[in-house]
């Protein structure tokens, strides 16, 4: 039931490639997202860039985001990014070598991170609007989350917070051009 957004198809990072040749993997991103939502009358409609590397305020930032308007995109932002896969790596490496003391220490690592990039949107959202925005988290389909995130989701829900969609989060007006 969770709607999809496009993120290209190959991961491209917008820093390393022409705008042109960008467009075309969001095309191809999209052909193949449309073919799973075929069945469940859903349209693509957000876009989010790999890396998070949009291009911001260079000629190719804008030609991709005028790329993305044109095709009916809405730009999906984040504001709390606790870095997920790069705690991924790690945990994966201590999970290959049987590691389970590093193991642990690497999933409560991550859940600190969590706790303090929350923590840091918070006082950002306080300082730039006076208030508690609703935020835009990102964590990733990966190991980590897959043992994490009940322990994620119970420090979430234990702290307050309600899980909204993302047009729901956009709708704050924080989030308006």
């Amino acid at each position: 039931g969770q709607e999809l957004g496009n993120h290209t198809y190959s991961h491209m990072d917008l820093d390393k490639v022409d705008a042109q040749v960008y467009e075309l993997d969001i095309i191809k991103g999209a052909f193949e997202i449309e073919k799973l939502l075929s069945g469940y009358d859903q349209t693509l409609r957000y876009f989010r860039f790999p890396y998070l590397h949009s291009g911001r305020n260079t000629e190719k930032g804008n030609l991709v985001r005028e790329f993305l308007k044109e095709h009916c995109y809405t730009i999906a932002p984040v504001t709390i990014n606790p870095y997920d896969w790069e705690y991924n790596s790690w945990y994966v490496k201590a999970w290959g070598s049987n590691q389970h003391k590093e193991q642990e220490h690497i999933k409560k690592m991550y859940l600190d991170r969590i706790i303090s990039a929350t923590a840091e949107a918070e006082s950002l959202s306080w300082a730039h609007f006076g208030r508690n925005i609703r935020h835009i988290l990102l964590l990733h389909l990966n190991q980590i989350n897959g043992e994490m995130l009940d322990q994620v989701l119970d420090y979430y829900v234990h702290s307050g917070y309600t899980f909204i969609s993302l047009e729901d989060a956009l709708a704050d007006p924080a989030y308006s051009p």
